[in-house]
């Protein structure tokens, strides 16, 4: 990803009575691609769940992953010890199975002792880079597609 100012802000409003007005705070989940070395940031208004963090992969492996990987048996995912992807959560254990039966592969986790996040390679080379990014950039509609050139 490169670190240049987004050059175009598609910004669609969505008028639902059920969502917009609630003013619930973003939540966003990442995939990043060390191969490739490309990244995906998944924004949504859900709670930081498993199964948003779930659904974040799939929409990933579905639209992006599955064109670069045709053939995958196994996939690795670098999780922090907090929030929906807790080492001890088993509705996490239990939606990362569904996952890996509808896609077919097998998904392996690790996890990175508490307060060690900052070691996952995301945290340094794609967070970091979004962050840098998006400096000066007011989101004030639901959905905003940023588009880097």
């Amino acid at each position: 990803m490169r670190t240049c100012a987004p050059r175009a802000i598609r910004c669609r409003r969505i008028r639902s009575g059920l969502i917009y007005p609630s003013k619930k705070l973003p939540t966003f989940y990442g995939t990043w691609d060390p191969i490739r070395n490309h990244g995906h940031l998944n924004l949504g208004l859900s709670a930081d769940t498993s199964q948003f963090a779930c659904e974040s992969f799939r929409w990933f492996w579905k639209r992006i992953g599955r064109h670069h990987y045709p053939d995958p048996t196994r996939v690795l995912w670098l999780c922090d010890a907090g929030g929906s992807n807790h080492c001890r959560h088993t509705i996490f254990k239990q939606d990362l199975q569904e996952l890996a039966n509808e896609l077919g592969i097998d998904i392996r986790v690790a996890h990175y002792p508490t307060y060690c996040s900052k070691y996952n390679p995301i945290e340094r080379r794609f967070f970091s880079q979004v962050t840098r990014a998006c400096e000066g950039v007011m989101f004030d509609c639901l959905v905003a597609e940023v588009v880097f050139f």
